[in-house]
C-alpha cells in the first residue's frame, strides 16, 4: 500500500495526464467554435431536427437529449482547455439537456417502455447547480426522487454511484426533504467515507476545514475515475478525472445557502481551468431547437408527458 504522500502524488499525476489528453483532443478538432460544435454537438442537433421533420421517432428523444448533454459538456470542457474564459452557455445547455433526457425517459416508462437507460443523474444535477439554475435543479431532483421505485432505477449498481448519492443527499438536506439513504441504487456507505464526511460538514463556516474536505473529495474524484487506482470503477465519473463537477456543485449550493467559499484551494485539481464556477445570474440560453422539440412532443403526447414540466419553465 503506497504511503498517503505517494498516493497523492500519483493522483495528481493522473489528473495532469488526463488534462493534457483532453487538451490534445480539443486541439485536433481545432480552435474555432464552429468546428468544435460540428464535431461534438452537430450529430445530435441533426437528430433533433430529424424529429421535427418527422423522420426520427419520438421514443428516441431520450437518446438525442442524452447525446446532446454529453456533447455540450465536452464542448464546454474543450473550450475551457483551449483558453476561452466564459463558455458558460454550453455548461447550462448540458444541464438542461440532462433534465430533458430524464423527462423523456420517465415519459417513455409511463407509456409502457421497459427500456431503462441510465440518464446522467449526477452530471445533470451538477451542471444545473454550477450554472445557477435552481428551478431546473429542483425539478430534476423531484422527478428523480419520485421515480426511485419505478423501472427508471432497475438494474442500477449499488457499488457504482457515489457521486449520485453525494449530490442527491446534499440536495435533500438543502431542500429539507427526507430520503432513504439505504436505497439499493445508492453507493455503499463503506465505499464513500470522504463523501459522507463532506455531507456531515457541508455547511461549515471554517474555510480551512472546507479546504481539507474539498482536498479529500478531490483525491476521491481522481482515484475513483481510474480503475488502476482502485478495485472498482465508479460509473458516474466516466473516467473523467479532470472535471470536479460534483465538488463545484457543492460549492454552488453553499453559495445558495449564503455561505462563504475560499477564493483558492490547495488541491491541484481545484486549481485547473475546469475547476471554475460560472458567475451567478446569467440568462438561460434561448435553445430554440429544444423548445421546438418540446412543443411538438406536447402536441403528440397530451398525457403523462414529463417534458411538459420542463417546457413550463420556459
Amino acid at each position: 500500500m503506497p504511503s498517503p504522500k505517494n498516493r497523492t502524488v500519483d493522483l495528481i499525476a493522473v489528473y495532469q495526464r488526463h488534462e493534457r489528453k483532453r487538451l490534445r483532443e480539443a486541439r485536433k478538432i481545432g480552435t474555432e467554435y464552429d468546428a468544435l460544435f460540428r464535431e461534438t454537438v452537430g450529430f445530435y442537433t441533426d437528430k433533433l431536427n430529424a424529429y421535427l421533420a418527422g423522420t426520427a421517432k419520438k421514443s428516441m428523444l431520450y437518446s438525442y437529449f442524452g447525446g446532446s448533454r454529453q456533447r455540450y459538456a465536452l464542448l464546454y470542457q474543450y473550450r475551457r482547455l483551449l483558453g476561452e474564459t466564459a463558455p458558460w452557455e454550453d455548461l447550462t445547455q448540458a444541464g438542461i439537456y440532462a433534465l430533458a433526457e430524464l423527462c423523456a425517459v420517465i415519459t417513455n416508462i409511463a407509456h409502457g417502455s421497459r427500456l431503462t437507460p441510465w440518464p446522467s443523474y449526477a452530471e445533470g444535477m451538477a451542471y444545473l447547480a454550477m450554472s445557477d439554475r435552481p428551478a431546473e435543479l429542483r425539478l430534476f431532483f423531484d422527478l428523480f426522487r419520485d421515480a426511485l421505485d419505478t423501472p427508471l432505477t432497475e438494474g442500477m449498481n449499488r457499488r457504482g454511484l457515489p457521486t449520485l448519492a453525494f449530490l442527491f443527499f446534499l440536495l435533500a438536506d438543502w431542500y429539507g426533504v427526507s430520503v432513504d439513504r439505504s436505497a439499493e441504487i445508492f453507493a455503499d456507505p463503506d465505499m464513500m467515507p470522504d463523501s459522507l464526511t463532506a455531507l456531515k460538514e457541508w455547511r461549515t463556516p471554517d474555510l480551512d476545514r472546507l479546504d481539507a474536505l474539498v482536498s479529500a473529495m478531490a483525491d476521491f474524484h481522481i482515484r475513483n475515475s481510474q480503475g488502476s487506482l482502485c478495485p472498482y470503477v465508479w460509473e458516474d465519473f466516466d473516467g473523467d478525472s479532470s472535471f470536479p463537477y460534483e465538488i463545484l456543485a457543492w460549492l454552488r449550493i453553499r453559495e445558495w445557502a449564503g455561505l462563504e467559499n475560499p477564493t483558492h484551494f490547495s488541491h491541484p485539481l481545484m486549481q485547473g481551468v475546469q475547476a471554475v464556477l460560472p458567475p451567478r445570474g446569467l440568462p438561460r440560453p434561448e435553445m430554440p431547437l429544444l423548445k421546438a422539440v418540446m412543443d411538438k412532443f406536447h402536441d403528440e403526447t397530451p398525457e403523462h408527458n414529463a417534458l411538459d414540466q420542463l417546457r413550463a419553465l420556459w
